[in-house]
């Protein structure tokens, strides 16, 4: 069975680790990036292609994207 991949985007670090947490208790998805920057964020999901993206829309600068 193939895993889907996640991407979590999130300025606040104790909320990346409880998407991270919650995530890692299902079988069927893999974290592959976690970004505090949107730029940043951008740059690996086109490397990455993630399946799933999770994305704080307040997050600084994601106006730009």
């Amino acid at each position: 069975m193939s895993k889907y991949t996640v991407m979590i985007i999130d300025d606040h670090p104790i909320i990346r680790l409880g998407l991270r947490q919650l995530i890692n208790t299902d079988t069927h998805f893999i974290i592959t990036a976690e970004c505090a920057c949107c730029y940043e964020a951008l740059s690996m999901a086109k490397q990455l292609k993630p399946n799933l993206i999770i994305i704080d829309t307040n997050i600084q600068g994601i106006k730009n994207i």
